[in-house]
């Protein structure tokens, strides 16, 4: 959180007759009479203090002065090379206290004082005071802290047709944010996809998600997520992902029997071939099936819809993953539920269950069934 900042100005030299005192004017002081001209009914001021945040554009000021003076103004004046110019100004208010304003166009520091003035007239100040305006940093976490480039969850590829996704949380206590999905093209960052953040003060900040734009061809792009500035925090800018967008109908040799097996079912898939071993893997993240090498015929079927499977089911549950773990070992009565509907699904998509494969089970009757029956047409057992 931030502690408020209270700048009581300085207190005058005593020539100028002006008494300033750190907050609340004490009460027991007695006020020191501005010399003036006899025409001129001589300006009391106590006391002023800066009620703003370091990060706030908007300065607000508080002056305390004899309430019943009346023929002079309050003026706050800005320090503008080697003279003063009076940005706001107010009779005096009926209470003894009077409010200023003054929003600064920049970052930085200006010098600013209070001043009691009459027709153009400056007829005491107190001494400047430097009044800072500096952004904060801006509050902003990657939807997985483990993945702190854009669209690295997909571990550098994704099908054409297909979006990539990565998730930011913005901090929006202050004001709602809005930024972009950006692409690296023909030498410079071009928006392809605008961010916003609604202002939230309190709970979980808000979740933009970036998607990657579809495409139909084999080309690797360079992507970053930016955050503006707004007014009270500075602009963010990720670090730059690297994404390969991969049409699976240019595949060529084992990719491409892998592909052609599961196409139906999987057809915008991402397939990568082990260097070796013989399990092949399905990624929950990133969406991609590893196959190992050297499968043939009914094998490679099966394994290829086994993973199909799998892809299909995380596709169906997103984040609920320790929900679908939970339901599918229910049905099952196993702690390997997730493994058995996925053979279940696969002898329905047209695996040979005598293949030469180590199936999780052959038993897909009743409420097996039905699962990857459900799970096949997009539905949650």
């Amino acid at each position: 959180m931030f502690a408020r900042l209270i700048v009581a100005l300085a207190s005058a030299a005593a020539a100028v007759g002006l008494m300033v005192f750190a907050g609340q004017p004490a009460a027991a002081a007695e006020p020191v009479t501005i010399p003036a001209a006899p025409a001129y009914e001589a300006p009391v001021l106590y006391g002023s203090s800066l009620d703003s945040y370091r990060w706030e554009p908007s300065k607000k000021f508080t002056v305390w002065h004899d309430p019943w003076a009346s023929t002079y103004r309050i003026a706050l004046q800005l320090k503008s090379g080697t003279s003063w110019k009076t940005v706001g100004s107010k009779a005096p208010g009926k209470q003894g206290k009077t409010t200023l304003g003054y929003k600064m166009a920049k970052e930085g520091t200006v010098h600013m004082r209070i001043a009691a003035t009459e027709g153009g007239r400056t007829l005491a100040s107190s001494p400047a005071q430097k009044v800072t305006w500096k952004r904060d940093r801006s509050d902003i976490h990657h939807r997985y802290s483990n993945y702190t480039k854009p669209f690295a969850e997909a571990e550098g590829k994704v099908a054409a047709g297909d979006q990539a996704r990565h998730g930011v949380y913005v901090w929006t206590g202050r004001s709602a944010r809005i930024g972009a999905l950006q692409m690296h093209k023909n030498g410079q960052w071009v928006t392809v996809q605008k961010l916003v953040w609604k202002k939230k003060s309190s709970g979980t900040p808000p979740l933009a998600i970036a998607k990657t734009p579809k495409t139909q061809s084999n080309v690797t792009r360079k992507y970053r997520i930016v955050v503006n500035a707004s007014a009270y925090e500075k602009g963010w800018t990720s670090k730059t992902g690297t994404v390969r967008h991969e049409n699976p109908r240019s595949y060529t040799g084992y990719r491409k029997l892998s592909y052609d097996y599961m196409k139906k079912y999987c057809p915008n898939q991402i397939i990568t071939v082990k260097k070796g071993g013989s399990a092949s893997t399905a990624h929950s993240g990133s969406l991609r099936i590893e196959m190992a090498p050297g499968y043939q015929g009914s094998q490679h079927k099966a394994i290829a819809l086994h993973e199909c499977a799998h892809i299909i089911t995380f596709r169906l549950y997103g984040n609920g993953l320790e929900a679908m773990d939970s339901r599918l070992n229910k049905i099952f009565k196993s702690s390997n539920g997730v493994e058995m509907v996925a053979d279940c699904m696969a002898y329905r998509m047209g695996a040979d269950p005598k293949a030469a494969v180590n199936w999780y089970t052959q038993d897909c009757k009743g409420s097996r069934g039905t699962a990857a029956k459900n799970i096949l047409a997009g539905k949650k057992p």
